[in-house]
């Protein structure tokens, strides 16, 4: 096994020796591909469960409304939620 600095390395990285070929920017990209999908997965997945939720909770929102909520105060309790 060799020691290379952090700074020599790069996707083209030549002398490392193990499983991998000496090039492999293909599965980098392809990782990195595969990443975003998912993440753009997720935030659909996220969304969708938002939605059903929301429908879900309209009669406390409603009842939220008449004992006097802002709508500042409503979309707070959202976000602090959804975080």
């Amino acid at each position: 096994m060799y020691l290379h600095g952090f700074k020599d390395l790069n996707l083209k990285s030549y002398g490392i020796r193990g499983y991998w070929p000496k090039e492999i920017p293909e599965i980098v990209y392809l990782t990195f591909v595969i990443g975003i999908i998912m993440l753009l997965a997720v935030c659909f997945n996220f969304m969708n469960l938002a939605t059903v939720g929301y429908f879900m909770r309209a009669k406390e929102v409603g009842v939220r409304k008449v004992i006097g909520a802002s709508r500042r105060q409503l979309m707070w309790q959202f976000f602090g939620e959804s975080v």
